[in-house]
């Protein structure tokens, strides 16, 4: 089977990184040593290639009314730079995927599991009858990179000009970095404040050289998981999924309770209910150890 490379992967062959097989993908597991790379993230800031991440761009006037009747947050009033996380849920309540919504502005951007986008694209088609809505996969066009750590603020707003301290938990902006125009989100690793950027394929390497050059340590994908687990954020497949419903795994700031947590939804008739089935996922007894 034939794994798909990320627009940065030539970066990181130069850059001397070791690669793995990860679901379809093929990518930088290190470019070091993990433990450097935790302690990067940790103390300062870290640079991560998160192209692998969906993105759908969505566009028609009833993008957001849709997704705020077949999921479980409140999405209706999203403003430009605005974003929310919401799961989108099965007929029995369960997870399909837990997925990000921004507001860009011109259009709305979806942020997927990797696993995901195609699955996310024909769910929304289900239930698109009437409504204007448009969806394009543009995951093989952009790249993301995720830049995180204690210090992203500073290292990222000297770069875009910015004060990214004010910036709130999914805001997004259109910026220039390095020249490129790119989109900028907030997207914390709940206490790691933590910034992507979107950016076209052809420009991926100049932002990623550019960040580098701040100061940011490249990490790879065994140091992210560390970081992942043990912020207690599930993925795909793994905490989450079509076998757990949204309360059980913990993903309570993506359910606005009025429409989410206590009622039937309208559209797709989701229940989620509040009891919990099964022990909640515990980060601190899953943390793999970094070799």
């Amino acid at each position: 089977m034939v794994r798909i490379r990320t627009p940065l992967y030539n970066a990181a062959l130069r850059e001397g990184a070791k690669f793995k097989e990860w679901y379809d993908w093929e990518l930088p597991a290190t470019y070091s040593d993990v433990l450097v790379e935790y302690k990067a993230a940790k103390e300062g800031a870290a640079l991560h290639d998160a192209s692998y991440t969906g993105r759908i761009k969505a566009t028609g006037k009833d993008v957001l009314d849709l997704l705020h009747r077949i999921s479980t947050n409140a999405v209706l009033s999203l403003q430009s730079g605005q974003g929310a996380p919401t799961v989108l849920a099965t007929d029995r309540g369960r997870i399909l995927d837990l997925i990000t919504v921004l507001n860009l502005g011109d259009h709305i951007l979806l942020l997927t599991s990797p696993q995901t986008r195609d699955k996310v694209i024909q769910w929304i088609d289900k239930y698109t009858i009437i409504e204007d809505v448009v969806l394009k996969d543009v995951t093989p066009d952009t790249a993301m990179l995720s830049v995180m750590g204690p210090k992203v603020q500073a290292l990222l707003g000297r770069l875009v000009s910015l004060e990214l301290e004010s910036f709130k938990p999914y805001q997004s902006a259109h910026i220039t970095i390095s020249g490129v125009e790119s989109y900028l989100i907030r997207r914390d690793l709940v206490d790691m404040p933590r910034f992507e950027v979107v950016v076209q394929v052809e420009s991926a390497e100049r932002v990623w050289r550019e960040v580098a050059a701040a100061g940011a340590v490249p990490i790879g994908l065994e140091a992210y998981e560390v970081l992942r687990v043990e912020a207690g954020v599930p993925a795909y497949e793994r905490e989450m999924g079509e076998s757990y419903n949204p309360l059980e795994t913990g993903l309570w700031g993506s359910i606005s309770s009025p429409k989410g947590a206590t009622s039937a939804r309208r559209s797709s008739h989701v229940w989620i209910p509040i009891r919990r089935s099964r022990d909640t996922w515990s980060p601190s007894a899953s943390l793999p150890t970094p070799r």
